[in-house]
């Protein structure tokens, strides 16, 4: 008994969680905040909008429109995590607008979640990213901005055993 991967991790969720104010165990509920930070909301986006399907493509359109995105907001409903683009025909607007406003929802979001845990003088002055979001260059630049926090993916890690890691202390 714990000594898997698996039981650090849930461990490590079930702290998470109980930081956060979600209920024990706590497994799920990290796992709700993780999706609502983006884990899926992501492949949504780019299968809706034209022309983004590829990881790559949505990238490159979100780089490439400005913050604010021309008053473009991507809206999660609570507690559905159902999403919708609002301010789409505002002028000047573009797909690019619509891809970043989904990165700038998904960064407050995550962003909101850190400062639960603390302070802001506790607030991070780097931060390891693991998983799929952090080969994301617009994303990573996003966040590390919101958070004043300089952004470093972490090799070859993937977001649970991460998540195990921080259990254990290493």
């Amino acid at each position: 008994m714990g000594q898997t991967r698996d039981d650090a991790a849930g461990e490590a969720f079930d702290k998470i969680a109980r930081v956060m104010g979600y209920p024990y165990p706590g497994g799920r509920w990290y796992r709700l905040f993780a999706d609502s930070c983006g884990s899926g909301t992501v492949a949504w986006a780019r299968a809706a909008l034209p022309g983004l399907v590829d990881v790559q493509a949505f990238d490159a359109a979100a780089a490439q429109a400005p913050a604010g995105c021309y008053g473009v907001r991507f809206v999660v409903e609570e507690p559905t995590a159902q999403g919708r683009w609002i301010g789409l025909d505002a002028p000047g607007a573009t797909i690019a607008d619509a891809a970043r406003a989904v990165f700038e929802t998904l960064v407050e979001r995550l962003a909101r979640g850190v400062e639960r845990l603390g302070a802001p003088a506790d607030r991070p002055r780097r931060l390891l990213l693991a998983g799929g979001g952090a080969s994301s260059a617009p994303w990573r630049q996003m966040l590390a901005d919101r958070l004043g926090a300089e952004a470093k993916i972490v090799p070859g890690l993937s977001a649970a055993l991460g998540a195990a890691k921080m259990a254990r202390g290493d």
